[in-house]
Parts: structure tokens; C-alpha cells; sequence
């Protein structure tokens, strides 16, 4: 694992530039790097901790990320270039996204202020929190987490014990916080509920690649995702070790069983998709169709679909459809995949494996806040 800065960040204090890389993956990349929104940043919010800090605590798994990341401001932070990318495992989140979506959860949790903690917690008292995993997870929400921390008050001190996408063993210390016990109580529960939903679906998806073993597949989540998360959803699949399927319906043509029964069928809908390519920036790139049978399939294939998404099959038709479009067009399996699923449709050599269980019923990780006077 790379070096990269040590030490406890605080806010308010000075932007450090940085350098970020994308790292493309490496199958299906054409494909995957067209259907990444361009909308994606680089949300920097705190210095990384160093390799030896950690060792005894979470480990790293996959391609490390870039270790020049920078601390930012209040008021913004370092920035990736504009473009797309493919499979990323660095701390990717659009610094405005983070802080809505924060500043919209303490709204709801904290409100006016905590008046338990003001009636029997002095002002002047302070506390060192410490975030621990109760279970094996792969961690993510890190940035998030201290983004909550950092809202109820800007001179608590959030120092993460790691950084997202690592490992961590049932018991290691994820994070720490100190500073004035109060506002660490005020933003406790906001955190966790970030972290434990950002880190449920990066273990997740880190145990679904391992399912597919040495196939050569992506493992992507769906648009079922948490009303107004879904970018924090997105990144946490990512953390995990999985590639993104399209942001939202503004990023990438999907022509579903309801376009295309509205259009006149499966081949008048891919044709008037394809006619469109290049009246708009965001619909110039590959057009995928929805299909539930073989003969759907072969007349998205013929009309000139990029992609085929083959929906709901039982196994012998799925097995004849890859048979049958393999090598003709990229194909993407989905609808009701279960974890114990995913080796079958690894071997049958599809390109990518959509599901809906990343995001729409993952378990939360166990995670807790342990509090002692500091």
C-alpha cells in the first residue's frame, strides 16, 4: 500500500492540493467507462492514514488509490477533472452530494440540538469517541462519516484509523473523534447510520466479486437504491470492489420492456434509440435492451443494440441466450440474482451481473460508537 500523509485533520483549515488518477477496469472498459456519469468528483475530506498506523487494525484489498489526497475546506475541496472513469476504488464522492446529504440527515436526527445531552452534559465536558466494528466488513464512509462529525461542530477532531475499502476485522478501531461531548453525541447516530449503510454495501459487493471468482464480469448495482443516497450507494458498491451501472435515466439509453412495448416492440424502439445518438451529449453512447426471451434478444441484436440486458430468465434460457449473443453484443444478466447465483453466471461468460440486493435490502454492518472522557 502506497504512503500517504498521517495525522488527525481539523476543520476549519487550509485546502492542500492534491492529485487524483482514475483506475479503468479492465474488462468491458469501452462499455463501462461510456456509462459512467461525468457528474463524478473527488470528495478529498481529510488526510489518509498511513499504511503502519493501520496494519494491526483493517488491511487493503484491490488496487490502491491514489495516495495525494489532500484535506479541504469547509467551503470546497480538491477536485478530479471532469470525464468519466471506469472501475474506481479511490474515495470518489461529489463534495456538494456528501454535505447535502449530511446537512438533510442532521436536519432530521438533531433538529434545534440534542436537550438530553444539554441538560445532564456540561458545556465545557469532553469525550474521545471511537468508531468499532463489531463484525468482519469492508469499511466505507469514512468521508462521510467525518462530514457529519464536522457539521455539528467544526472543531471536533475526526481521524480515521483507515481508509475505505480496506478490510477490518471484528473488533479494530475504524475511526476516532475528540472534542466537545456533546456535539460527539449530537452527531453519533447520523454517522453511524451512514457508516453502517455505506460499509453494509461495500461488504456486500466485495463478497459478490469474490463469488465470481477469476470471471472476467462486472458486478454492478441497479437504480433500486436509498431515495436521495443513491450516490453515496454508488460509491459504497465501488468501494467494495464493484463498477457502476448508470447514474440515474439523464447518463446512458436502457430501453426497458415498458419502452419498448410502447414503441411498437423490441426492434422499432432500438432503431428510434439509435436514430437519436447525437442529438444530445448524454444520449450518444451505447443503447441497451431489455429482454426476457431469446427472440426479444435476437431482435434487439439485429436492429443494432450495443447491449442486451437479459431480465428474469430461468437458467436453460439464459444458458441458450449467451450461447446465442456472445461475442455479438455486451451482456448483462438481472432480475432476482441471489448471491448463490452468481458463480452460474459467472461461468456462463456474461459481461456484467446486476443486483438489486446491493442496495434495495443489504444489511447494515455492525459498527459502534464507544465514548469515554477525553
Amino acid at each position: 500500500m502506497p504512503a500517504s500523509s498521517s495525522g488527525p485533520d481539523r476543520r476549519p483549515g487550509g485546502a492542500r492540493s492534491g492529485s487524483f488518477r482514475c483506475l479503468q477496469y479492465e474488462a468491458g472498459a469501452a462499455l463501462t467507462i461510456a456509462w459512467q456519469s461525468s457528474a463524478l468528483r473527488e470528495f478529498s475530506g481529510g488526510r489518509r492514514t498511513s499504511g503502519v498506523e493501520i496494519r494491526h487494525e483493517c488491511r487493503s484489498k484491490g488496487h490502491d488509490p491514489d495516495p495525494a489526497a489532500g484535506a479541504s475546506s469547509r467551503e470546497g475541496g480538491q477536485l478530479t477533472p471532469l470525464g468519466a472513469c471506469g472501475r474506481i476504488d479511490a474515495s470518489m464522492l461529489e463534495t456538494d452530494i456528501v454535505r447535502r446529504a449530511v446537512r438533510t440527515a442532521l436536519e432530521e436526527d438533531l433538529g434545534p440540538g440534542d436537550i438530553t445531552s444539554r441538560r445532564v452534559l456540561d458545556a465545557a465536558t469532553t469525550a474521545l469517541g471511537i468508531v468499532v466494528a463489531r463484525e468482519p466488513i469492508v469499511v466505507a464512509g469514512l468521508p462521510v462519516a467525518k462530514e457529519v462529525f464536522l457539521q455539528v461542530d467544526s472543531t471536533l477532531v475526526f481521524e480515521s484509523r483507515g481508509q475505505d475499502g480496506e478490510e477490518c476485522a471484528a473488533g479494530a478501531r475504524v475511526a476516532t473523534v475528540r472534542g466537545s461531548a456533546r456535539a460527539i453525541l449530537a452527531a453519533e447516530r447520523t454517522a453511524l447510520n451512514f457508516l453502517q449503510r455505506m460499509s453494509g454495501i461495500a461488504t456486500a459487493t466485495r463478497r459478490a466479486v469474490a463469488l465470481a471468482g477469476a470471471a472476467r464480469v462486472q458486478i454492478s448495482e441497479t437504480r433500486k437504491t436509498a431515495p436521495g443516497l443513491r450516490a453515496l450507494d454508488r460509491y459504497a458498491v465501488r468501494t467494495g470492489g464493484g463498477t457502476n451501472h448508470r447514474a440515474g435515466l439523464f447518463d446512458a439509453i436502457l430501453v426497458k420492456d415498458n419502452h419498448w412495448r410502447l414503441a411498437g416492440g423490441v426492434g422499432a424502439a432500438v432503431r428510434r434509440a439509435r436514430l437519436g445518438r447525437g442529438s444530445d451529449d448524454r444520449g450518444s453512447g451505447p443503447v441497451e435492451v431489455e429482454a426476457t426471451t431469446v427472440e426479444e434478444m435476437d431482435e434487439a441484436i439485429q436492429a443494432g443494440a450495443d447491449a442486451v440486458l437479459l431480465d428474469n430468465m430461468d437458467r436453460p434460457t439464459l444458458q441458450r441466450a449467451v450461447s446465442v449473443g456472445r461475442g455479438r453484443v455486451f451482456l448483462e444478466v438481472s432480475g432476482g440474482v441471489r448471491e448463490e447465483d452468481i458463480p452460474f453466471l459467472a461461468s456462463l461468460g456474461v459481461d456484467r451481473i446486476s443486483l438489486g440486493f446491493l442496495t434495495h435490502s443489504v444489511r447494515a454492518a455492525d459498527l459502534a460508537l464507544e465514548v469515554e472522557p477525553g
